[in-house]
């Protein structure tokens, strides 16, 4: 429900990259693949692998579902400024939830499943119980991938990538968007899925392994086929325009630090691809970049402008 809600997003870090051929998908990440279209089979293609746990939990989930939503009457109590109000599920409503509930048991049955027989040594998280931090089924990838080293945690939440960072538990973890990155896709393919992904609230989606994938995508391709990627990355990156202000913070943010961690290797991003991601970002922080010539020497410096004049401004250019 909260990956269809429009008020809400995912909270993500960014995180290491270390290519490795098979994956075990966290249940937040395999909840968020399966809203955006990511087909198990290509899942199970790619290495990718769930939990028994997960499987589960997943089963127990759908089945609380349609336990839910199959009744006549689904309705609950609500209150507004004091006011007790009832909400009630139309049919509409019911059908939907009973096929998705259905639809997501299927998905994960169609993925491959692995069992955890190790715990973590409790000295990693201080003594703690992290079972009731991560939940069992996050717990069970964790002390797999902990002993297989093979293995990366697939994950979009920021809880799960920061454990990249820990020496001790040697955990190696990819978003999502450098996962289908690895899997080599199509250009076509990784934007489309990478769109979902941001409009969903996975708003560190587009990372430097994303943009370095397709300046290669698009110094292979004929010019048809540049030409519909440059359109399909604009497109993504303007909309990020019509989130709430709170969304576009975020996403300004991220991709901010995205390009400063370039440095010296920005030149070798593909022209056509930092043009338009340099225009979007001028655009989305209602900026503009002025050149000044005093009769001596050319500068050019960053300023505030308001958006109707900016959108000219660019577009001239």
């Amino acid at each position: 429900m909260i990956l269809d809600s429009p008020n809400y997003f995912v909270r993500e870090k960014i995180s290491t990259f270390r290519q490795t051929k098979k994956g075990v998908v966290s249940f937040a990440a395999l909840v968020t693949l399966y809203k955006i279209g990511f087909p198990a089979e290509s899942i199970r293609e790619a290495g990718g692998v769930i939990m028994e746990s997960t499987l589960v939990q997943a089963i127990s989930d759908s089945a609380e579902i349609i336990k839910e939503y199959d009744r006549e009457t689904v309705a609950s109590l609500g209150m507004i400024d004091g006011n007790l109000f009832l909400n009630q599920v139309d049919d509409t409503g019911k059908e939907y939830w009973l096929k998705e509930a259905g639809s997501f048991k299927k998905y994960c049955e169609a993925i491959p499943v692995i069992t955890n027989d190790n715990d973590l040594l409790e000295g990693i998280f201080g003594g703690h119980d992290i079972k009731d931090v991560f939940g069992i089924c996050d717990y069970d990838a964790i002390s797999f991938i902990h002993h297989n080293e093979e293995y990366s945690l697939i994950a979009v939440e920021a809880i799960l990538s920061s454990l990249s960072i820990d020496e001790e538990l040697k955990l190696n973890v990819n978003s999502i968007p450098d996962w289908l990155v690895i899997q080599k896709i199509s250009g076509e393919r990784l934007l489309g899925y990478t769109k979902s992904l941001l409009d969903k609230g996975c708003l560190i989606s587009v990372t430097k392994n994303v943009i370095d994938y397709l300046s290669l995508e698009i110094s292979k391709a004929d010019e048809g086929t540049k030409k519909k990627l440059y359109l399909l990355w604009d497109r993504l990156l303007s909309d990020v325009e019509k989130y709430p202000e709170k969304q576009r913070i975020v996403f300004i943010q991220a991709i901010s630090e995205v390009i400063a961690s370039y440095k010296d290797e920005i030149k070798s991003v593909d022209a056509g691809i930092l043009r338009i991601l340099i225009n979007n970002i001028l655009l989305l922080r209602k900026q503009k970049i002025e050149m000044i010539f005093d009769g001596e020497q050319l500068s050019f410096a960053l300023v505030n402008a308001e958006s109707e004049e900016q959108i000219v401004e660019i577009k001239q250019k």
